[in-house]
């Protein structure tokens, strides 16, 4: 992404439009999909799971510190909205 994600709190936003899909972070569009490309975008009602895990794509997230290991996310708030259809 860029920068250090840990460094400080950020912002990370999902934009679930029934034929579009962007995910953010502080307001910047960092991957994005339209219906059908892979797959279709989901339109059932899905649960919302936080968690943490590394990634295995060092382009993304770089490489695994095992140093570090154990470690904790803080999460300072979550809210969920829905727009009218």
């Amino acid at each position: 992404m860029g920068f250090d994600a840990a460094a400080d709190f950020h912002l990370y936003e999902i934009d679930w439009q029934p034929n579009h899909i962007a995910w953010k972070v502080d307001g910047m569009t960092v991957y994005e999909r339209t219906l059908w490309n892979p797959t279709p975008i989901p339109d059932r009602p899905l649960a919302f799971n936080l968690n943490l895990w590394h990634s295995r794509s060092t382009e993304f997230a770089g490489r695994l510190d095992t140093s570090r290991l154990p470690t904790h996310a803080e999460v300072r708030s979550i809210v969920l909205t829905a727009s009218e259809s």
